[in-house]
């Protein structure tokens, strides 16, 4: 049995593959969640990370404290069906892969496979060759009434993070919502209850976006709260994303600093650039 990757991605009992966002989950063609252990299904978060970052499962803390100063979790116009029955999962088994070879070898050892049908095998391929390593996590994925076997489309309908960038340095607090159905009516919504930390050197603010060309869903909503020692000047902002705050200054991590809410909505099947900004 072929089983595949759901970053930010999703597996199971079936063949499977890739499916993507700021990481990936599923593509909608064949994966599916799998048996970890007995009555626990989990499917796979993977994504790029930059070469030499660091990787940590965090808490909620760094998405609670940025919320209450700059706004709430979910967008205006988020759907109302990716909130039914949000379930909270833990995500564990953290593994950097160091190219494309060894997501790939990853992937088998899970009994998943990423291969030449992948679409999203040349979007992994363009970020190895532009330095960047992978992250992959198992996330759990809720019971579903149905067999899980046929739930084998898999999005990330939000992508949220929480970036605190100075002095050439950016913590990244990333967390995805995921969107898992049978393509018959049934589906779970799910997202980590914490997310994962990855901080790395950087001469600009970043954020993964060449991923969501391959969700099944029409598309995702990205929340970014970006954490800066001075403003943001809202006006630098790359469209599509649009400031859906002014610059607040708040406590976070123990330090006083500006925050600048930025939202946008991008449609699937469309190449997109990585988020970057110059402070």
């Amino acid at each position: 049995m072929n089983r595949s990757l759901c970053v930010a991605a999703v597996m199971a009992f079936a063949m499977a593959s890739p499916a993507l966002a700021d990481l990936k989950c599923g593509d909608g063609k064949r994966s599916s969640p799998f048996a970890f252990r007995q009555n626990e299904l989990v499917t796979t978060w993977a994504g790029p990370i930059p070469q030499k970052a660091k990787v940590k499962i965090t808490t909620s803390t760094p998405f609670d404290v940025a919320s209450r100063s700059l706004g709430p979790e979910f967008p205006s116009g988020y759907p109302a069906k990716y909130l039914q029955n949000l379930k909270q999962v833990d995500i564990f088994n953290q593994t950097i892969a160091f190219g494309t070879q060894q997501l790939i070898d990853v992937q088998k050892r899970h009994g998943m496979i990423i291969d030449a049908s992948d679409d999203a095998l040349p979007i992994f391929e363009n970020y190895a060759k532009a330095n960047h390593d992978f992250i992959f996590v198992l996330v759990q994925h809720p019971a579903t009434a149905s067999p899980a076997a046929g739930f084998t489309s898999c999005s990330i309908v939000l992508q949220r993070g929480v970036i605190e960038y100075a002095d050439g340095n950016q913590t990244l607090y990333l967390r995805s919502y995921f969107h898992s159905t049978n393509g018959k009516g049934e589906f779970v919504n799910f997202a980590p209850k914490g997310g994962l930390e990855i901080s790395f050197a950087s001469p600009d603010i970043w954020f993964p976006l060449s991923l969501t060309k391959v969700i099944p869903e029409p598309a995702s909503f990205v929340v970014l709260d970006i954490l800066t020692p001075k403003p943001l000047d809202a006006r630098q902002v790359p469209a599509p994303f649009k400031a859906a705050t002014p610059a607040r200054e708040l406590g976070f991590d123990g330090r006083r600093l500006f925050g600048t809410r930025i939202v946008a909505k991008f449609e699937s099947g469309k190449d997109l650039q990585d988020f970057r900004l110059k402070p």
